[in-house]
């Protein structure tokens, strides 16, 4: 089919094969593909035609996308763009399928620890795994859904965490409180190395649930040294210290080893100020 440009006159310009002349023809081509590329390889081809080929004109060789293969993890990542999703690809059913799930978050954490989460790449994350790059993306189809997970991971360890010192808050006092809950966040700062470098990983993987949760855990807290205190006053409290928590673990994050002990003393002197003049 050859289509003439209105502009080209009678010139006798025309454009190559219409748009939808070349998706039919790209599509017989899958539908061609040799059969021992499996299924898996079969699910590429249709991730490419369905999501990756775009609207304009096709300029890639008729052999090239028939030959393709899933060579490195340069080829996958291309052709797996999933867009924004932070859902995780495919849920372990079992226990060998949650080991290497797991091990697939610590590897990220590892590399997020290290390189921080902008620098970091799913390709260094499978080699760090020692996992290959498609087995991976098997069951995250992009670097937020890695933080996503991890976020959650964590969020249920920093819950752990806060139970004893609620247990013990009726018998501290405020300075006492203000010290162990201080040492309580730089304890975990310490054990969870990519806790602070997931401050740079986009809003979508954020978990609400999670943080309201530790609200409530502020909460309890609160009550617990303070059991005269309304429920309503100790949540916006609660909001308070969360903001002064999150302010100071930005700064603390950016400073070097040797500022860090001054940002836990202003940490506490904050804390104790601000709860002095509420509870």
């Amino acid at each position: 089919m050859q289509v003439t440009h209105p502009a080209a006159g009678n010139a006798g310009y025309s454009l190559a094969h219409s748009r939808t002349d070349q998706r039919s023809n790209s599509a017989q081509r899958f539908a061609k593909a040799p059969s021992d590329m499996g299924h898996r390889t079969a699910k590429w081809r249709e991730i490419l035609f369905r999501k990756v080929i775009p609207a304009g004109p096709i300029v890639a060789r008729a052999g090239d996308v028939q030959n393709m293969r899933v060579n490195s993890c340069f080829d996958l990542a291309f052709m797996t763009r999933v867009g924004s999703s932070t859902s995780p690809r495919r849920i372990p059913r079992q226990k060998r399928g949650e080991r290497r799930v797991a091990a697939l978050v610590a590897a990220a954490a590892s590399e997020f620890a290290l390189v921080g989460y902008d620098a970091a790449t799913m390709c260094a994350i499978a080699r760090r795994a020692g996992a290959p790059i498609g087995s991976l993306y098997q069951f995250f189809p992009n670097k937020e859904s890695l933080a996503r997970a991890l976020r959650t991971q964590y969020a249920v360890d920093y819950e752990q965490a806060w139970a004893p010192l609620i247990t013990v808050a009726s018998e501290l006092s405020l300075e006492q409180l203000v010290e162990r809950l201080v040492e309580l966040m730089v304890e975990f700062v310490r054990s969870h190395p990519a806790f602070l470098p997931l401050s740079e990983a986009p809003a979508k993987t954020r978990i609400p649930a999670a943080r309201e949760r530790h609200r409530q855990s502020i909460v309890r807290l609160l009550r617990s040294h303070s059991p005269r205190l309304p429920r309503n006053k100790a949540m916006t409290i609660a909001t308070v210290v969360m903001q002064i928590n999150r302010g100071m673990m930005a700064l603390y994050a950016q400073a070097g080893t040797e500022d860090r002990p001054w940002i836990i003393e202003e940490f506490n002197a904050v804390l104790n100020t601000y709860l002095e003049a509420r509870l």
